[in-house]
């Protein structure tokens, strides 16, 4: 089950954004801005919110997410530190990344916090080949993603950076049939590459989401900010309100020893079908492996829409 019921979401009130609530009688393309409405996003689902100046220590305290988007001027003393305890006493950490971004020496915000992790944001523009990644994603199965479709891009992401994973960390969500444009430093348009696929790029499948047990908490790593903003979270909010649910929950979505269990059933299950290898008992397998995730997926999908609706 999904739930934000009395938890508490801090919001790192600093980096490339603005705060800014859609005003009646103001139109254009930036009329809605940027994140504003993503504290009242959360409390219709039944947290409690705050903006944070610097991620004091009594800022974080009774937090049970700390949200991170963009971070693009220099850590002040203490707040890496701040942040990466708050995390490993069991708080979770969601950091929003971009594409091609990076410094003279070639390093970043977000990738400074992610140091001591095996996730790193990379320089470059995560590209799809149908606008908005529609029906290009592979979401792992996951309570953040169970059930939901891909039409129309309902997970939000446009384009960011492709997020460097290694264990242990994993892939939460991937982008099928795009490649990674490397960035430029010279370029004009925000060091973005030249929009073709160019030898050396990797073709294919790009991770767009991954997670990190870290200490006793989590860390979620996009390298894209856009699912989060006003306008998109509007049709993004099924997937967005499962993510803060999850971080919220304290729980992990693959224990190991789940994992584990599962591994030594299967290959009993493949020893089984070797040793009689039946077109019947086959089938029965091939069957209940279908019933079982068609199952599985319904009431997870089923559990999240029951109790996160926006409310208010």
């Amino acid at each position: 089950p999904s739930s934000l019921e009395g938890k508490r979401i801090v919001f790192f009130e600093k980096g490339f954004l603005n705060w800014l609530k859609p005003t009646h009688g103001s139109y254009g393309r930036l009329s809605s801005g940027m994140y504003g409405m993503l504290p009242t996003f959360v409390e219709s689902l039944g947290a409690r919110s705050l903006i944070s100046p610097e991620l004091a220590d009594a800022d974080l305290a009774t937090a049970d997410v700390l949200v991170v988007i963009f971070p693009d001027e220099p850590w002040q003393e203490g707040q890496l530190q701040r942040i990466r305890d708050f995390v490993r006493r069991g708080g979770s950490l969601l950091l929003l990344g971009e594409h091609t971004t990076q410094d003279a020496a070639g390093g970043n915000r977000f990738n400074e916090l992610l140091t001591g992790t095996a996730m790193q944001v990379a320089f470059d523009s995560a590209t799809f080949a149908v606008g908005g990644w529609l029906q290009s994603y592979e979401a792992i199965s996951h309570p953040m993603t169970a059930g939901i479709e891909d039409s129309q891009n309902e997970f939000g992401v446009v384009i960011g950076a492709s997020v460097r994973t290694r264990w242990p960390a994993r892939p939460v969500l991937i982008g099928r049939w795009g490649w990674a444009d490397h960035g430029d430093p010279a370029s004009s348009r925000a060091m973005m590459g030249n929009d073709l696929y160019d030898s050396g790029e990797r073709l294919g499948d790009l991770v767009l989401a991954a997670e990190q047990p870290f200490g006793k908490g989590r860390i979620v790593t996009f390298g894209d900010t856009s699912g989060l903003t006003n306008a998109i979270n509007v049709a993004s909010y099924e997937f967005t309100s499962r993510l803060f649910a999850y971080l919220a929950a304290g729980t992990t979505a693959h224990p190991a020893w789940r994992q584990v269990a599962a591994l030594l059933a299967a290959l009993l299950l493949i020893g089984a079908l070797v040793r009689r290898p039946t077109p019947g008992l086959t089938m029965a397998v091939a069957i209940a492996f279908a019933a079982s995730v068609i199952v599985c997926t319904t009431a997870t999908g089923g559990r999240a829409q029951e109790n996160l609706l926006p409310d208010g």
